[in-house]
């Protein structure tokens, strides 16, 4: 087999992450990791393979930044809320003993 199908699947994580907003489907993943693995198993290791495990590589650490950057966003989502709730009960508590 050729790298065709590692290129092709690079390609297809590059387009994913050049856009911000684009929310990853694990479905989605999934089903481009088992493609992924498949191809590089009856990859040809020849003179391009380093370009492509580079490549992969930095697509990994593109992938783990987006990965971190929306567990910060979602523990700030639960922070907010959490203080809501907190804010909820205060005010509970507030409006029975002002009676």
């Amino acid at each position: 087999m050729s790298n065709a199908k590692i290129r092709e699947a690079l390609d297809r994580m590059e387009g994913w992450l050049s856009v911000p907003s684009r929310e990853m489907d694990i479905a989605e993943l999934t089903e481009w990791n088992e493609t992924y693995l498949s191809a590089v198993a009856g990859a040809e290791r020849g003179p391009e393979w380093p370009d492509l495990v580079v490549r992969a590589h930095a697509l990994g650490e593109r992938l783990n930044a987006r990965m971190a950057s929306v567990i910060r966003e979602r523990d700030a989502l639960k922070t907010e809320l959490e203080s809501f709730a907190r804010g909820n009960r205060a005010l509970k508590g507030y409006g029975t003993h002002a009676r």
